[in-house]
């Protein structure tokens, strides 16, 4: 998941360089944060679809709701709330209705609708380009057991959005199940695109124009009942992390290293029964999330071979709530939040200690119901 920080450019240094340091050792933040506004934006999925602006607390993790189920633009079964890197604006991914909503965002957690755009039928992961210029949906247009698509999208610099270009195939499939939710991720300074298949990480080459070009790159996961869910390529962009849904009896996390957008030789483990989103801290830890129990894991990546190495606490408990599915660091780097899908309506926030294991949580269900996919927005005043 993107972290945006609208302010001082020294507050922002200050802010990524505690989050740094050695694959084992977290810092915690110990700049002043009186001045920093932290915000979530997480998208309700039922029952006519909706999203929730959240103020974070970046000392205790704690939240409050700025805007309470906002409904104005939003389509059916929103699944996705995606920031843009640079300007006050978000996305967000509507599964049944197939459009993007397009909002922007105030300093007091106000919304204004932007308007929508269509996506192909059945979408399942959008993401905005580094640089800003462009967003890419991916759907399952056909269904499953055919090729997916990808559409590109222009920013406009109002941050709306326009189809550009033919649509895109993907080699594989890109899920067994049209209700699932999907993240890829981008390597090479926006120049390679990851996406997460049945069977396979397929790389796009990114053209200056946006333009996306399938490489020779091979990839596959070595089964062809396993299904890649979500891709996080490691800050420094030399390791990439798959959360692969199997038919055996745990899932599968495979790591990558990767060079210039190139995916070496992958390793893989396999942690846990039913794995969903994760999401990587800027020092290279990475956390994933249990979709159907309360659970949450930890891990070391090695930056050259991208190996995965637990934390000792895993896996850590998630004290309110009876999942864990969608999972992302909030800007300051300090806890982890996350929200359980259909029927767990709480977000969690869990505190990182000094080797990134959780050391506390706290929890909220104001203003959610079946909370799913969220991002973040950071103002400093």
């Amino acid at each position: 998941m993107t972290k945006k920080l609208f302010g001082l450019a020294g507050l922002a240094a200050a802010l990524i360089a505690t989050g740094c340091g050695s694959d084992d050792t977290v810092n915690l933040v110990t700049v002043n944060t009186a001045s920093i506004h932290e915000y979530a934006i997480i998208a309700n999925t039922q029952p006519a679809g909706s999203f929730t602006i959240k103020g974070l607390n970046v000392q205790n993790g704690t939240s409050s709701v700025l805007n309470n189920q906002f409904t104005t633009g939003v389509g059916s079964n929103p699944i996705l709330v995606k920031t843009h890197p640079n300007i006050n604006v978000f996305y967000v991914l509507n599964s049944s209705s197939a459009t993007i909503s397009q909002y922007t965002m105030d300093n007091n957690g106000g919304a204004a609708f932007l308007g929508t755009v269509a996506t192909p039928a059945n979408p399942l992961f959008m993401v905005v380009h580094p640089s800003g210029g462009f967003v890419y949906v991916g759907a399952a247009f056909n269904g499953v057991g055919t090729a997916g698509s990808i559409r590109r999208y222009a920013v406009a610099s109002d941050g709306t959005l326009s189809q550009v270009g033919a649509d895109v195939l993907t080699t594989n499939s890109l899920t067994n199940n049209l209700t699932r939710i999907k993240d890829a991720d981008f390597s090479f300074g926006g120049g390679a695109l990851h996406v997460p298949e049945v069977n396979k990480i397929e790389t796009f080459n990114i053209a200056p124009d946006g333009g996306l070009t399938v490489t020779a790159q091979a990839n596959t996961l070595g089964n062809a009942n396993y299904e890649a869910i979500d891709v996080d390529v490691r800050p420094g962009q030399a390791a990439l992390v798959a959360v692969v849904r199997t038919s055996e009896v745990n899932d599968r996390l495979f790591s990558f290293p990767v060079n210039n957008g190139v995916l070496g030789a992958s390793s893989n483990i396999a942690p846990a029964t039913q794995m969903n989103m994760g999401d990587f801290a800027s020092n290279g830890q990475y956390y994933v999330g249990h979709a159907t129990l309360p659970q949450m894991f930890g891990y070391n990546v090695d930056n050259s071979t991208g190996a995965l190495t637990a934390l000792s606490t895993n896996p850590m408990a998630v004290t309110t709530g009876v999942s864990s599915r969608f999972v992302g660091l909030d800007p300051s780097n300090n806890f982890m939040l996350s929200t359980g899908g259909l029927g767990d309506n709480v977000l969690v926030a869990r505190f990182r200690g000094q080797n990134g294991e959780f050391v506390g949580s706290t929890a909220d269900s104001q203003s959610l119901f079946n909370p799913s996919g969220f991002d973040f927005f950071t103002f400093n005043f």
